[in-house]
């Protein structure tokens, strides 16, 4: 028999506005709709909510699949098989061409879609600001452009980092994600990401996640994550979505399980079997539309302020309870009645429509997809310039521009008013930059900018990327390019004497190309060799440094004990706070590897602001010199 779920209703609540300052880049627009009854006094008495989820669905059920997997295509058909649909986020493709434009294609099929997992699969908090962004906006311009689809929810890499990392640093990511325009991301934190990443108040969703096995599902742990979610109505509230999730690394039986779980929740007449930007684009429009109403006799007029799809990320129609006397005529929208409830309907605007083609700038100021169109961008100082030519002997419409530009700048995204571009013409456009933060974190790193270019053409939607990244500036110093490893430590090293500052040092060194690259904030290394069988070993990073003021700085990181200035640090439940006087400073990281292959070995996070410069330890050999 197949399994009824049911949860707790929920409750509509009044639509807000956002103001633009907070999340810039989302682009609205008005739509009017007309209701027309049998009396004035009814006129008077109708209004409009929007509804937490359409159709009087009361639960949303997707599935999250991370990475470029070949078997992500059984995954897909064993979801869409039995009528559920998911999001897949992707990381670069590189030179993989069975992972490329053919694979996000076949993955968009059924109502699918796809999402960012960023290009490399870092760890996003252990980048600086430039790289953060980067790694999230440039895999969203990649591959946006391989699908002709828009991204708008992300996962980050390796799930969770929570409280191990200062809040500056999570701010720095939430950024990141905002300034690219993401609007959900169903990850573990299920309901405690929004105010941790500094997104404004609903306008972040998330997804509870199911998480029974990524290679041999157990039903048992399916079926209790399940209840415990369906159970948790206050949480459901906040975020009424189920996600089934997370890689596609299922034997052939662990396959068959899925099927069978995934049938058990098929079908369920009040749920909602949606992709992930699609769940984000309503729930933005939900808590975020804004509704007028103006009465004119029988007539009650309502204009509703709503999100483009293009920045949305995905087109719902959004709906809205409709209290009151049934209206004699609607005029915009598509009335609903069921079990005596009424409801209207509003698809989109049809003049508003998601992107169908989209391309990215190549070396020479070309787009592949669009063969009349020519472009360029350049820095210069603290401008922005950006060229486009229509070449072509058709105008592009409602051209609009928009620059992201991360978190070392504010404003982070500038959004220029829509223009046409005739036939023949060029257009040109400067974007000042706006104020710069002075941290040094924001100066490290190559900075990156990018201006999506949304336009009409031929009557369809089109977007091209044009994206500039510049080089790092050499001069600056940070923990993450002046600290040095050594390892493996003997067991005789006297780690008080290490920490002294200026003390000489003769340990064999992990070299530079062991070193994990753009880990510039913090320290980071690579094990040597590619055997999984070499024995644990400890290793020693040794950091130098020149506060602003004595006083305490706090570290934070996975290392297993911190020696400062000649004595042993305590670690507290945020990390180590140590004490730093003026002048030269050193700290003595010590940690034990065991493991063969890591991304990233070990890491150590100095609080943001407090450092005036970074300085790099010498070997004995080196003083000796």
């Amino acid at each position: 028999m197949k399994l009824r779920l049911w949860a707790a209703a929920l409750l509509s609540v009044a639509a807000g506005t956002i103001p633009a300052a907070d999340f810039p880049g989302m682009r609205s627009y008005l739509q009017t709709v007309k209701l027309r009854y049998a009396t004035e006094a009814e006129a008077e008495k109708a209004e409009l909510r929007p509804m937490a989820l359409p159709n009087w669905y009361r639960i949303a059920f997707s599935g999250r699949w991370d990475d470029n997997a070949l078997n992500h295509y059984r995954t897909h058909a064993a979801m869409t098989d039995n009528r559920i649909k998911g999001t897949f986020y992707l990381t670069d493709p590189g030179r993989n061409k069975k992972v490329g434009a053919e694979f996000c294609r076949k993955l968009l099929e059924k109502g699918c879609s796809l999402g960012i997992h960023t290009l490399s699969h870092p760890f996003l908090p252990t980048l600086n600001p430039n790289e953060q962004f980067y790694e999230i906006m440039h895999l969203r311009a990649i591959r946006e452009a391989d699908s002709d689809s828009v991204f708008s929810t992300m996962v980050y890499p390796y799930c969770s980092f929570g409280s191990r990392f200062e809040p500056e640093i999570i701010l720095d990511l939430g950024k990141a994600m905002r300034s690219t325009g993401v609007i959900g991301a169903p990850t573990v934190r299920y309901n405690k990401q929004e105010k941790a990443f500094g997104y404004p108040e609903e306008t972040l969703a998330e997804s509870y996640l199911l998480r029974p096995g990524d290679r041999d599902p157990n039903p048992e742990t399916f079926h209790k994550q399940l209840s415990s979610a369906l159970n948790n109505g206050k949480a459901l509230e906040q975020n009424p979505c189920i996600s089934i999730s997370m890689h596609s690394w299922h034997t052939e039986e662990g396959l068959n399980t899925l099927r069978k779980l995934l049938r058990e929740v098929a079908d369920c007449p009040d749920w909602w079997y949606c992709n992930q930007n699609e769940y984000a684009a309503y729930r933005f429009e939900f808590h975020q539309t804004k509704v007028t109403k103006k009465v004119e006799g029988k007539e009650a007029l309502f204009t509703i302020e709503r999100f483009e799809p293009a920045t949305l990320g995905a087109d719902p129609a959004l709906w809205f309870s409709l209290a009151g006397a049934k209206p004699q005529a609607v005029e915009g929208a598509v009335l609903k009645v069921a079990a005596g409830r009424m409801a209207l309907e509003l698809p989109h605007d049809a003049a508003y429509r998601l992107p169908e083609t989209i391309s990215l700038l190549k070396k020479d100021g070309t787009f592949d997809k669009f063969p009349y169109l020519t472009g360029s961008m350049e820095k210069t100082g603290e401008t922005i310039a950006v060229k486009l030519v229509n070449k072509g002997d058709v105008p592009m419409t409602r051209l609009t521009l928009t620059l992201r530009c991360g978190a070392a700048y504010t404003p982070d995204v500038q959004v220029r008013k829509p223009v046409e571009l005739a036939p023949g013409k060029s257009i040109e456009t400067k974007f000042q930059l706006g104020t710069m933060r002075s941290e040094l974190r924001y100066r490290l790193g190559k900075p990156y900018f990018v201006v999506e270019a949304d336009f009409l053409r031929d009557g369809k939607a089109c977007r091209v990327f044009l994206p500039l990244r510049l080089e790092a500036d050499s001069s600056l110093r940070c923990i993450g390019t002046t600290a040095r490893a050594f390892g493996p430590l003997p067991e005789t090293v006297d780690l008080s004497a290490l920490s002294r500052p200026g003390a000489a040092i003769d340990l064999p060194e992990i070299t530079a190309k062991d070193r994990e690259k753009n880990a510039e904030n913090v320290i980071a290394f690579r094990r040597p060799g590619k055997q999984y069988q070499l024995p644990p070993y400890r290793v020693a990073s040794v950091v130098e440094f020149e506060p602003f003021s004595a006083g305490k700085i706090l570290f934070r990181g996975d290392v297993a004990e911190l020696w400062v200035n000649g004595e042993k640090a305590v670690k507290n439940k945020s990390g180590w706070l140590i004490p730093v006087r003026e002048g030269k400073n050193r700290v003595v990281a010590v940690s034990t590897e065991n493991r063969g292959q890591i991304r990233l070995a070990r890491w150590l996070v100095p609080e943001a602001g407090k450092v005036r410069s970074w300085l790099v330890p010498e070997t004995e050999k080196e003083a000796a010199k």
